[in-house]
């Protein structure tokens, strides 16, 4: 008797753990699909201010394109 409630009480704690675990590693999916988003954002922003700055201050044109 004593066997079989040690037996299901050790199943009982191990799902629970691996439960949490699942859990945990969702939490960390998505803190890590917010950090490559908002590394996507700054990166497409670098590159609309650097594209701006081409296009006033390009190499081909000596100084101000527009002036």
């Amino acid at each position: 008797m004593k066997n079989t409630l040690l037996l299901i009480s050790l199943v009982i704690g191990l799902n629970i753990s691996a439960v949490e675990a699942v859990e945990a590693g969702n939490i960390n999916k998505s803190i890590r699909k917010e950090v490559k988003a908002s590394l996507r954002r700054k990166k497409k922003q670098k590159k609309q201010k650097r594209r701006f700055l081409n296009k006033y201050y390009g190499k081909s044109h000596n100084g101000l394109k527009h002036k």
